[in-house]
């Protein structure tokens, strides 16, 4: 817990960011996907889910309680205070899901540790047709480490 809107974190690895896709019921696990092939159960994976492709319909699916939800999970150590340990952040955003995949692949290519900053923003909204004006708050992610200056090895 912090009062901080951002806080510098250091991503080590391209297994510490994982992003998929799940629609939970009653019984348990329904769906889990990556958005193309089934993740789970055992007898399922690899096999085409039948998602929708854009965004914008798995949003709309989602929504209905047809389709199923982001969970991102982003495993990190503080930057400032690195040997304190390996914290988890666990989210549901849209958008946070859909960026994540920036910081995977810079982790994919560099095989190294990268510095970040993981915020909460508090977003206002005020709807196209005039109705009361909203405010949430969303989780973002964005690198610090500038591409040139990572390591390779």
């Amino acid at each position: 817990m912090t009062a901080a809107r951002s806080v510098p974190i250091v991503v080590e690895g391209p297994e510490a960011v994982t992003s998929d896709l799940k629609l939970w019921g009653h019984a348990g696990l329904i769906h889990h996907c990556d958005g193309i092939h089934f993740l789970s159960p055992d007898e399922r994976i690899g096999k085409l889910c039948k998602c929708p492709q854009s965004a914008a319909d798995r949003r709309a699916q989602a929504k209905s309680g047809y389709g199923p939800h982001p969970s991102t999970n982003i495993f990190f150590r503080l930057a400032d205070n690195f040997f304190l340990g390996v914290f988890k952040f666990h989210s549901t955003s849209w958008l946070l899901a859909e960026n994540i995949q920036n910081i995977r692949n810079t982790l994919l290519n560099s095989h190294d540790k990268v510095l970040c900053e993981l915020s909460i923003e508090t977003v206002e909204f005020t709807p196209a047709d005039g109705g009361l004006s909203m405010r949430y708050r969303k989780p973002a992610i964005k690198e610090l480490t500038p591409r040139n200056e990572q390591s390779t090895s």
